[in-house]
């Protein structure tokens, strides 16, 4: 079995070969699956991502939330806590580059995890049993902690990984602090892994 960098090595150069045709193409797919989802159509706040070139395109579905008067925020650099925090999102302001090149809001209102019921996250590969590889820093396992011990309380947070058919992956090394995805959704098809 690889480890996580060789995965990681794998899958950039996956990426990097891709013609960016290919994520325009098929990102309206994940997101029309993702929106049939019955726990996201349910949700009255949600933390999701706003992606960069090479990833599923979520700021469509960040809009339709918004249409839908869905709360939503998304993960914001604040550089005086010098962490990443959940942010409220609204698609009608401007947005900066924060660390990274990530996009984020430009001005800063933190929302407290524990009001967000479905958190929408990025990764370089997934496992089909809901194992989520990132970019290697941590982020989204740190933006993501505590949310394991919120769902053993309350059942109706649930955390959903968006990616492309060839990011998956056969197996995923697990550490302690890896989070698990209740589904995965792909241009093909949704996999509930919870």
């Amino acid at each position: 079995m690889l480890n996580k960098q060789q995965i990681r090595q794998e899958m950039r150069k996956k990426i990097l070969e891709t013609d960016p045709a290919f994520f325009a193409k098929y990102s309206p797919s994940v997101i029309t699956k993702l929106q049939n989802i019955d726990c996201v159509n349910k949700a009255r706040t949600i933390g999701c991502y706003l992606s960069l070139e090479k990833e599923v395109n979520t700021r469509d579905f960040l809009l339709s939330c918004y249409e839908r008067k869905v709360k939503t925020s998304v993960p914001a650099f604040n550089s005086a806590l010098n962490k990443y925090l959940w942010a409220e999102y609204d698609p009608m302001k401007s947005t900066i580059l924060g660390p990274f090149k990530i996009p984020q809001p430009d001005c800063i209102r933190e929302i407290d995890p524990k009001d967000i019921d479905i958190f929408i996250v990025p990764g370089i590969a997934f496992d089909f049993a809901g194992n989520r590889l990132g970019h290697g820093g941590g982020f989204f396992d740190r933006l993501l902690k505590g949310i394991r011990e919120e769902k053993n309380k309350k059942k109706e947070i649930f955390i959903i990984g968006l990616t492309f058919n060839f990011q998956l992956v056969r197996k995923i090394p697990v550490e302690e602090q890896d989070i698990k995805m209740d589904f995965i959704v792909t241009e093909k098809e949704v996999i509930i892994c919870s």
